[in-house]
């Protein structure tokens, strides 16, 4: 996705006169990266803490740590987390493309009116990446607030009925 953003960016610098208005994809796409990566890292930081302490799997306990247990950091957070890592980045290429084009447009009207495509397509690509990372966690996510939300009226109903 990183190379496909690249390659976008590319294609618009040639396309556009001038190439500053293309500085805007690169916070999207580093963002973008991170968030990808940022999965990989929380669910497997178990098992990179246990190779810090045998690197060459020879049975060496250098930190004391080659017999910990796998376990994922907070999986459950990992797409919430990664929705808001690509939202930061939407905000700063954004905002990086505002501040690259001041000093072209000094009008704040005119400013605007050039950033509007450019901003849609950034809002879009990263519309695209919240679906794909977020797509399956959003469902599971809304189906665990309504179990909640049952189980505190049962738990309610429980107590009001144990009064009277």
């Amino acid at each position: 996705m990183f190379l496909i953003i690249l390659i976008i960016t590319i294609v618009l610098s040639l396309i556009y006169r001038h190439r500053v208005f293309c500085l805007y994809l690169c916070p999207v796409g580093i963002f973008a990266w991170i968030a990808f990566s940022l999965l990989a890292i929380m669910v497997n930081y178990g098992y990179i803490i246990s190779v810090f302490s045998d690197p060459l799997g020879l049975g060496w306990d250098l930190l004391g740590t080659a017999d910990t247990h796998f376990k994922a950091l907070i999986p459950d957070w990992i797409p919430v987390i990664q929705g808001i890592v690509l939202l930061a980045g939407l905000y700063q290429g954004v905002s990086r493309g505002f501040m690259a084009i001041k000093d072209l447009l000094p009008d704040s009207r005119t400013q605007i009116r050039s950033m509007v495509l450019p901003s849609i397509f950034a809002i879009l690509a990263v519309n695209l990446l919240l679906k794909l990372y977020m797509g399956k966690a959003d469902r599971e996510l809304m189906s665990g607030i309504k179990a909640l939300r049952q189980e505190y009226i049962s738990d309610q109903r429980t107590i009001f009925q144990s009064w009277g």
